[in-house]
């Protein structure tokens, strides 16, 4: 898989984590918590993209809307991918064990994704062409960011 695939898999994986996280926990509101902090991230977003009263609104239906699906599938994302880390760390390994597991998580992901591709469609109408724009440019700078810290690290296990 490229480095670009990757990182686009990587950052929607996390966006819609954060995302049905910070909509599963919203009765959350108080205090410097992660869910405060993820909100309060995609309100400082909606906010540089000029989202109007009436787009949040329109925004938030569809997000309520999907909320009964994505969430249960975020869980299970979750539980998968647990479930993988603690086989990757057993002694000895088990290569059938890990390819197994990662079929699973690999499922969690396709389910979520196409959650999000629903979602998005559905949200897509809502922005106006300048924010489309907007939203191009901060999944752009997102990428920059990620591919950044991939070439930290291996420069990292390189030892420079």
């Amino acid at each position: 898989m490229t480095t670009l695939k990757w990182t686009h898999w990587a950052v929607g994986l996390i966006a819609t984590a954060a995302l049905s996280t910070a909509l599963v926990t919203a009765a959350d509101r108080g205090g410097d918590s992660p869910v405060a902090r993820i909100r309060d991230g995609i309100h400082a977003r909606l906010v540089a993209l000029g989202i109007t009263g009436e787009q949040r609104e329109q925004i938030r239906a569809v997000l309520r809307e999907f909320k009964p699906t994505v969430q249960p599938m975020v869980t299970k994302c979750i539980q998968e991918r647990r479930a993988l880390r603690e086989i990757i760390q057993a002694t000895p390994v088990n290569e059938a064990a890990i390819r197994a597991q990662s079929a699973k998580v690999a499922a969690a992901e396709a389910d979520i994704a196409v959650a999000r591709g629903r979602i998005v469609e559905k949200i897509r109408p809502v922005l106006t062409a300048e924010q489309l724009q907007a939203v191009r440019r901060l999944e752009e700078g997102a990428y920059a960011r990620i591919d950044e810290s991939l070439g930290r690290l291996a420069r990292w296990i390189d030892g420079n």
